[in-house]
């Protein structure tokens, strides 16, 4: 399973395991690169905002993403 919309950014990782997806379904997903399996989904922007870009932070402890609703999510 995997977004119910389109895909509007994504981020790979630094040591290239992990992916960071966003879409205009409001949802950001944490992916293995190796397996394929969505980790994670995060829904910390309003219901039905666009996210517009996601982010690794440089130190890959967290991520940075960015909405249309105004908001950004971390």
């Amino acid at each position: 399973a995997g977004h119910n919309d389109g895909i509007l950014g994504a981020d790979l990782s630094s040591n290239a395991q992990f992916l960071l997806t966003c879409s205009m379904d409001g949802t950001v997903r944490l992916w293995g690169v190796s397996t394929g399996a969505c980790f994670r989904v995060y829904r910390g922007h309003l219901p039905g905002a666009w996210i517009k870009c996601v982010k690794f932070t440089p130190d890959g402890s967290g991520f940075v993403s960015a909405g249309l609703d105004n908001r950004y999510m971390w």
